[in-house]
């Protein structure tokens, strides 16, 4: 993980700061979890880009709300959003609904792929 932050900062994509809070979200709280995997990766990739994104003021819209129904029907979902506003408390940015919604779903995926309920 720490390799692809550095490939996103050398190459401009995201500022250091984002950078230093994407790492630190990684050892912070994906590596205390138990939660390192290929979702994981997806998670953290997002949250540089969008963090990024809402710095350069481009929000994302939100979420279809069928898709958005069927994250909250996560059995996990109560953790996720406890483990998202861990994620994002600390962060460079303030995440805006349409954003964090995002957020959830990759999040809904690292604990399926970490095996959560589905």
């Amino acid at each position: 993980m720490e390799e692809r932050l550095k490939v996103l900062r050398e190459n401009n994509i995201i500022d250091q700061d984002v950078h230093d809070y994407c790492l630190n979200v990684y050892e912070g709280i994906i590596k205390r979890e138990g939660l390192d995997s290929s979702a994981a990766e997806v998670l953290l990739t997002h949250l540089a880009m969008a963090t990024q994104r809402i710095r350069n003021d481009d929000v994302v819209n939100a979420m279809d709300d069928f898709i958005l129904d069927e994250i909250k029907m996560f059995a996990d979902f109560e953790r996720v959003q406890v483990l998202t506003t861990e994620i994002l408390t600390d962060g460079v940015v303030e995440f805006p609904d349409s954003e964090m919604q995002f957020i959830w779903l990759h999040l809904s995926n690292v604990l399926r792929e970490n095996g959560g309920d589905n």
